[in-house]
């Protein structure tokens, strides 16, 4: 059944934004009004929403995409964007920092994303680029 959802998979938002800082802001409501729907409490999800999203801003250049589906009451919160993960950023994705000295301005944003979802990834997408993910 090819184009058909899986049973018990259903997208609940795919949106594009420009990879700039505005778009936070507009990611955060599009997951908001997606999950708010599902009488979910949408904040960890926006919050965590908000991380990889600010992430990918920081580090890519390019358009942006958020996918949130739901499968088997799992919500899972994709933000595709075009860059290619080196080593490093598949290190820091696996095994985020535990802490962050207090002078260092950046890099708690995975580290919040692993503390607070059931799950944190990353995975290449076909075509380029790559998705990094997290479910709640």
């Amino acid at each position: 059944m090819s184009g058909q959802p899986r049973r018990g998979h259903v997208e609940l938002v795919s949106a594009t934004f420009a990879g700039v800082t505005e778009s936070v802001e507009a990611a955060r409501t599009a997951v908001a009004e997606a999950v708010g729907g599902l009488g979910i409490d949408p904040t960890r999800v926006v919050l965590l929403t908000s991380e990889v999203v600010s992430n990918a801003v920081q580090n890519v250049d390019g358009d942006l995409r958020v996918v949130v589906t739901l499968h088997d009451g799992v919500l899972r919160v994709e933000v595709h964007d075009p860059g290619q993960p080196t080593e490093t950023f598949r290190q820091l994705v696996a095994d985020p920092p535990r802490w962050v000295p207090p002078e260092q301005p950046r890099g708690r944003g995975l580290m919040i994303v692993h503390a607070m979802a059931m799950r944190l990834g990353l995975s290449e997408l076909d075509g380029g680029g790559k998705a990094v993910w997290f479910e709640c």
